[in-house]
C-alpha cells in the first residue's frame, strides 16, 4: 500500500489501456490481483517490485525504440516520492547498448579529426592542407560505410564496432596517402608550376607506393576472416572494404582536388547559398575555402614560368566579364 502500490497501479493501467497502439503484447504485474502472481512479483520484504511487458516488435528495431521512449516519458511523468523506479530487461540495455555505440563513434570521429587537423597544420603549417585529407576521408567513409551496410544486409555478418573501427583506419591510413600525394604533388610544382601537370605527375610517381602500402593492409584484413572469434572475423571484411575505397579515393579524388579545390569551392558556394542562405556554416566554409585556394593558385601562377592562366589573360575587362558571367550561368 502507499505512494508505491499507487505508482504500480497507476503504471500498469497505463500499460495495458496504451498496449495495443503501443505494441504491447502482455502485460504482468503485481496490481492484477491475482494473489499467486503479486507473490512472485514483490519482494518478501516488500521493498522491490517488478512489472513485466512483453514487446512485439523486434528488440534492435525502431519501433521498440519508440515504445522505451514512451514508456520513460509515461514513468517520469508519475510520482514517485520515497522509492526508485528503473526501467530494464533485453530490450531497453540492447536500446541503450546501441546510444552508447553511437555516441561512441561520434566522439570517436570528433577526436579522429581534430587530432588530424592538428597535425597537419603542424606538418604544413597551412589552413590548406588539412581540408584535402578530410574531404577525401569523409567521402571514402560515406562511401565505404554504405557498401559495408549493403554487405550486412545481404550476405555477410558485420559486427557494431566495424564502423568505428573504420573511422580510426580510414583517417589513419587515408591521412597517409593524402600526406604522400600532398608532398609530391609540391615538389612537382616547384618544378613546373602547373597545376594540371603536377597532379599527373604526382599520381604516376607515387601511386605505385600508395597502392603497395593500401594492398598489404587489404590482405591483412581479408585474412581476419579466418579468425575464431567473431570480432575480428566480422570486422575484417568491412576495414577491407574501407582501405579499398580510400585507395581509390586517394589516387583519384585527392589530385582532382589539388588541382580544381578553389574553383570546386566556389562552384559549392554559389550553387547552395541560395537554398542553404548564405550565412549558413557550410556556405561560410566554403566560401572561405575557395578564397584561400583560389589566392594560394594566383599566387603559384604568377611565379610559374609556363602559367597554367597567364595573369595577361585577365588584362582585358570584357574577357573577364565574360568569364565571370559564364562561371555564374
Amino acid at each position: 500500500e502507499g505512494a508505491a502500490w499507487d505508482y504500480i497501479v497507476a503504471l500498469t493501467d497505463w500499460l495495458i489501456a496504451q498496449g495495443e497502439p503501443l505494441g504491447i503484447t502482455n502485460v504482468i504485474s503485481p496490481a492484477q490481483n491475482i494473489p499467486l502472481l503479486a507473490d512472485s512479483l514483490i519482494a518478501a520484504d516488500d521493498h522491490l517490485a517488478i512489472i513485466m511487458a512483453n514487446f512485439q516488435a523486434d528488440i534492435l528495431s525502431e519501433e521498440t525504440t519508440t515504445l522505451l521512449d514512451q514508456i520513460r516519458a509515461q514513468m517520469a511523468t508519475l510520482e514517485t516520492p520515497g522509492f526508485d523506479v528503473y526501467l530494464t530487461g533485453t530490450s531497453p540495455i540492447f536500446s541503450e547498448y546501441s546510444n552508447s555505440t553511437l555516441e561512441s563513434v561520434d566522439r570517436t570521429l570528433g577526436v579522429t579529426i581534430v587530432l588530424v587537423v592538428l597535425l597537419l597544420l603542424l606538418v604544413y603549417r597551412s589552413p590548406v592542407s588539412p581540408l584535402l585529407p578530410l574531404l577525401t576521408v569523409t567521402v571514402a567513409y560515406l562511401i565505404s560505410r554504405g557498401i559495408v551496410g549493403w554487405m550486412g544486409a545481404s550476405f555477410l555478418t558485420i559486427t557494431i564496432y566495424a564502423n568505428v573501427m573504420m573511422i580510426v583506419v580510414l583517417f589513419g591510413a587515408g591521412t597517409d596517402y593524402c600526406l604522400f600525394l600532398i608532398s609530391r604533388f609540391r615538389e612537382e610544382m616547384a618544378d613546373d608550376g602547373r597545376v594540371a601537370d603536377a597532379a599527373v605527375r604526382t599520381v604516376h610517381r607515387v601511386g605505385e607506393t600508395i597502392a603497395s602500402s593500401a594492398g598489404t593492409v587489404i590482405v591483412g584484413f581479408v585474412a581476419m576472416i579466418f579468425a575464431e572469434m567473431g570480432l575480428f572475423n566480422t570486422t575484417g571484411p568491412a576495414l577491407a572494404v574501407s582501405v579499398v575505397v580510400m585507395l581509390v579515393a586517394g589516387l583519384t579524388l585527392t589530385p582532382a582536388l589539388l588541382a580544381t579545390l578553389g574553383c570546386s569551392a566556389a562552384v559549392l558556394v554559389f550553387t547552395q547559398g541560395p537554398p542553404r542562405g548564405w550565412i549558413d556554416p557550410w556556405v561560410i566554409g566554403a566560401g572561405l575555402a575557395a578564397l584561400v585556394c583560389l589566392l594560394a593558385f594566383w599566387s603559384i601562377e604568377r611565379r610559374a614560368d609556363n602559367p597554367l592562366v597567364p595573369p595577361t589573360v585577365f588584362d582585358n575587362r570584357n574577357r573577364v566579364a565574360s568569364f565571370a558571367a559564364y562561371f555564374l550561368a
